[in-house]
């Protein structure tokens, strides 16, 4: 259930504020919901900022690409020795979960650096 609240927030908060500020703004938004969750593992944080960050981008890439007709992803895969829109999709993905992802890791790992758990098996996973 944390899980899939710190994937839920992150998604959501993200979205918001991609309508105001710059494409680095997700990242910003990842790391500051990572320091709210405390994992055994910090690996689950990096991987509900990847899903939210690569779901986000992925699902705004597949709209900007289905408003121009692939066009444009056509056109930016030729570019790049011809992978095609669907390689330039993957990779917009790719991208934006690989940074979501590290700034929930970096938000994770911050706060059990400043605020260490007791005992680790208290921390639900």
């Amino acid at each position: 259930m944390k899980f899939f609240s710190q994937f839920l927030i992150t998604g959501m908060l993200a979205c918001s504020l991609q309508l105001f500020f710059p494409w680095w703004a997700l990242v910003g938004v990842a790391f500051i919901v990572g320091l709210f969750y405390l994992y055994r593992h910090s690996f689950s944080s990096f991987l509900a900022g990847f899903l939210a960050g690569g779901l986000l981008w992925s699902g705004y890439a597949l709209y900007l690409n289905w408003l121009n007709m692939g066009v444009l992803a056509g056109r930016m895969g030729d570019l790049f020795q011809g992978i095609g829109s669907t390689g330039i999709l993957i990779a917009t993905a790719l991208i934006a979960g690989i940074m979501c992802g590290l700034g929930a890791l970096t938000g994770s790992l911050l706060r059990r650096t400043i605020f260490p758990p007791k005992d680790l098996d208290a921390v639900q996973s």
